[in-house]
C-alpha cells in the first residue's frame, strides 16, 4: 500500500459505487482481488507455521549447544550487576571485572534473575533464552519484509534468515551479538512505522521506538549507528516537504513530528540505564565505551584467507568478503536481484516506500561501509556484524519477490521451486553441522572444508563438551598412558569453557602447566600433534573442530604466530 510522501494518511480503498467490488454487490470481490487475498492468507499461515516449527526446534535442541569462550565471564558479569543492585549500589565489582563494563548487561541481568526460578542449568537457561530471542528476530524480519513487500516477501525473508546456518548457530549462545541484532531490527521496524505515519507518528509508535532503542543500547553501545540509519530518510523527507510546501511549512511539519516522538526519549533512558548501570554512574562512560570498542584491544592475530594479520590491521574487505562466503547462495542471488531491480520498482510505486527501502538498505550496508573505511579491530568472521543480516535478507527477499512478480504467471511456480531448492542446501548444512552451525561457509566458496586452515571455524570453543565426553569414554583403555584420574588436561583454547564442560575425570590446567593430556581447538595457534598421539576429535563435514592428544612433560603445544 503506497503512502503520500507529503501527506500523513494512508490511501483508503475507493468505496464509491464505481468500484468493481461494490458494483458486483455487497461482499463481492473481483476474482483477481479474491485470488490475491487468498494467496496472502496462505503466505501468512505458512509464516506462522514456520515460526511455530522454529519454536519447537528451539525447545528440542537448546540443550545441544556447548558453552562458549565468553559465556562464563558474561554470566559472572550478570551476577555482579544484580549484586550491585542488591547491595544498595555499593558492590562495585561489576565495573572492575575484565572489560565488560563497556557493554550493557540487559541479557545477563535477565538470565541471572531467572536462574533461581527455573529447573535448568545456568547455561541451558541462557541458551533457551538466546534461542527465543533469535526466534523473535525471525518474527521481526518477517514483519518488516511483509510491511514493505507484502505477505510473499515476508515469508521469503523469514525463510532466508531461518535457513541461514550462521543465524541459527549463533542465536543460542551468542548473548551479545544476536540480542543486539534483534534490538537493531526492532528499532528499524519502529522507525519504518514513524516514516509511514509522518508527520503525525502515533504515541504507540514512539513508545515502541523508545523501548527498542533502549534495549539495543542496553546490550551494545554500537546502537549509536541507529542515528545514522534514521537521519538520511528524514533529511530527504524534509527536503521534499520544503520543495513542495515551502521551508516554513516543512519546518513546522518536522517540528511537529519531533515533538510527537519525544516520549521515546524517557522510555529509552528507563530501559537503558538499569540495563547498563555503569553509564548511570557517569554519563561520560557512554563515550568512553564508544572510544574503547571502536578500537578494541585484541592480543591475538586473525587468520583471513590463509594468512595471519594483526587484528587491528586487517584488509579493508575482511567483512564484506566473509559476508559473501557465509551467506547462503539463494540469499546472495536475492541480494543481486534487489540491487538490480528494487530502485526502479520503488520509483514506480512512489509514496513512502522508497524511504523505507532506503532505511533498510542503510541498516544493511552502512555498517559494512563503515568497517571498510574505518577498519576497526576484527576477528571471529562476521560475528560482530550479525546485526546486518536481517536487513540484508529483507532486501534479498524483496529482490526474489520482484523477480517472481516479473515472470509470466506460468513460470512463477518454476521460480518458487528454484527458490525452495536453493533453501534446501543451507538446511542440509544445518543438519550436518549441528550443533556447530555457526562455522558454516557456503558451497559456492567450497564449504567448510575449503575454509579449513584459511578462516576461523569453532572460535567459540563450543565443541569442547563433546570432545570431553569422547575422551572420557576412552579413559579406561588409556590407563597405561594417562595414569590415575583425574587426568590433568592442558587447554589450548577457552580455559573457562573447559572448566565448565569437561567431565570430572579431566582436570583442566593452563597450557603451560604439567599435564598428560591436551585439549585443543583446531585453530592456527595450536600446534599440530603427531597423528599417533591423537586420542579423540570432534569433526563435521570432514573438518576437525577440536581434538585431544597425549603430550609429554614440558612439551609446548601452543603458539601464537605473527605474519
Amino acid at each position: 500500500m503506497a503512502f503520500d510522501i507529503v501527506g500523513s494518511e494512508r490511501h483508503r480503498p475507493d468505496r464509491s459505487p464505481k468500484h468493481p467490488a461494490v458494483r458486483q454487490g455487497k461482499g463481492a470481490r473481483p476474482p483477481l482481488i479474491e485470488r490475491r487475498a487468498t494467496e496472502a492468507a496462505v503466505y501468512d499461515r505458512l509464516a506462522r507455521l514456520l515460526l511455530l516449527l522454529g519454536l519447537g526446534l528451539v525447545v528440542l535442541t537448546f540443550r545441544d549447544y556447548g558453552v562458549t569462550w565468553d559465556e562464563p565471564g558474561l554470566r559472572t558479569y550478570g551476577r555482579m550487576l544484580v549484586d550491585w543492585y542488591a547491595s544498595g549500589f555499593t558492590d562495585q565489582r561489576a565495573f572492575e571485572f575484565a572489560n565488560l563494563r563497556y557493554y550493557g548487561g540487559a541479557f545477563d541481568i535477565v538470565a541471572t534473575l531467572l536462574e533461581p526460578v527455573t529447573p535448568l542449568g545456568p547455561y541451558q537457561l541462557r541458551h533457551l533464552l538466546g534461542g527465543l530471542i533469535g526466534l523473535l528476530g525471525l518474527a521481526l524480519t518477517w514483519r518488516l519484509a511483509r510491511r514493505l513487500g507484502g505477505p510473499r516477501a515476508g515469508l521469503l525473508a523469514l525463510l532466508l534468515l531461518a535457513t541461514l546456518p550462521g543465524w541459527w548457530g549463533h542465536m543460542f549462545f551468542n548473548s551479545k551479538d544476536v540480542p543486539f541484532a534483534v534490538g537493531m531490527l526492532a528499532s528499524v521496524l519502529a522507525w519504518a512505522r514513524c516514516l509511514e505515519e509522518w508527520p503525525r507518528p502515533r504515541l504507540r509508535t514512539a513508545l515502541l521506538l523508545g523501548l527498542a532503542v533502549g534495549l539495543t543500547m542496553g546490550i551494545r553501545v554500537g546502537g549509536v549507528l541507529l542515528g545514522a540509519y534514521f537521519a538520511l530518510p528524514f533529511l530527504i523527507l524534509t527536503a521534499v516537504d520544503a520543495r513542495r510546501l515551502g521551508p516554513g511549512a516543512a519546518a513546522r511539519r518536522l517540528g511537529g513530528g519531533v515533538v510527537r516522538l519525544l516520549p521515546a526519549v524517557p522510555v529509552t533512558l528507563l530501559v537503558l540505564l538499569p540495563a547498563w548501570p555503569w553509564v548511570m554512574l557517569d554519563w561520560r562512560n557512554f563515550f568512553a565505551a564508544l572510544a574503547y570498542l571502536g578500537h578494541f584491544p585484541y592480543g591475538a592475530d586473525t587468520i583471513f584467507a590463509g594468512r595471519l594479520y594483526p587484528a587491528e590491521a586487517l584488509p579493508a574487505l575482511y567483512w564484506p568478503t566473509l559476508l559473501v562466503l557465509q551467506l547462503s547462495e539463494v540469499a546472495l542471488a536475492g541480494l543481486l536481484a534487489a540491487f538490480l531491480l528494487l530502485p526502479a520498482a520503488a520509483r514506480e510505486q512512489g509514496g513512502r516506500r522508497p524511504l523505507v527501502l532506503l532505511l533498510i538498505a542503510i541498516a544493511g550496508l552502512f555498517p559494512l561501509l563503515y568497517a571498510v573505511l574505518a577498519r576497526p579491530t576484527g576477528y571471529n568472521n562476521i560475528r560482530h556484524f550479525i546485526f546486518v543480516l536481517p536487513p540484508l535478507l529483507v532486501l534479498a527477499a524483496l529482490g526474489l519477490d520482484r523477480v517472481t512478480s516479473l515472470l509470466p504467471h506460468g513460470r512463477r511456480r518454476l521460480a518458487g521451486a528454484a527458490i525452495a531448492a536453493g533453501l534446501l542446501l543451507p538446511v542440509a548444512r544445518i543438519v550436518q553441522l549441528h550443533p556447530y552451525e555457526y562455522v558454516y561457509f557456503n558451497d559456492l566458496s567450497g564449504g567448510v572444508k575449503a575454509a579449513e586452515g584459511r578462516f576461523e571455524l569453532d572460535y567459540w570453543g563450543t565443541s569442547f563438551g563433546e570432545l570431553g565426553r569422547l575422551v572420557e569414554a576412552k579413559l579406561p583403555h588409556l590407563y597405561d598412558r594417562l595414569g590415575l584420574l583425574p587426568v590433568p588436561a592442558r587447554i589450548c583454547g577457552p580455559f573457562e569453557t573447559a572448566q565448565e564442560v569437561l567431565p570430572p575425570s579431566l582436570l583442566p590446567v593452563y597450557h603451560t602447566s604439567p599435564g598428560r593430556l591436551a585439549i585443543a581447538e583446531a585453530m592456527f595457534f595450536c600446534i599440530e600433534p603427531p597423528p599417533e598421539r591423537e586420542i579423540a576429535r570432534v569433526e563435521r563435514l570432514d573438518v576437525v573442530l577440536s581434538r585431544a592428544f597425549v603430550v609429554r612433560d614440558g612439551e609446548v603445544f601452543t603458539r601464537f604466530r605473527t605474519p
